[in-house]
């Protein structure tokens, strides 16, 4: 799987289960201590900040300061990083990195 797919798939599961709660609140399965638990609350952030910081460096240094001969380096490690919130699920495999 790859992290593209990795992701939409956390993505549609989070999505569901917050959709299906706020229709009918405390009757579905949403558990707000997987979805909302510190440690991916503070994954989250991390992962968002390292995409921010590499993105102002980029802005800032130029694209030859980081050794990016392509977008596609930033693209996949952006990717990477997103993913890593979801590190403790049981599909997470950061071997996927290279596919899309």
């Amino acid at each position: 799987m790859s992290f593209v797919d990795f992701l939409l798939a956390r993505l549609d599961e989070i999505e569901a289960a917050a959709a299906a709660e706020r229709a009918h609140p405390g009757m579905n399965e949403y558990d707000d201590d997987t979805y909302n638990s510190p440690a991916r609350v503070l994954a989250d952030v991390e992962a968002k900040r390292r995409i921010v910081a590499r993105m102002v460096a980029q802005i800032r240094l130029g694209r030859q300061a980081h050794g990016w001969d392509n977008w596609e380096d930033m693209a996949r490690r952006t990717l990477q990083d997103l993913a890593s919130v979801y590190a403790d699920h049981p599909d997470y495999d950061e071997g996927d990195a290279d596919e899309t």
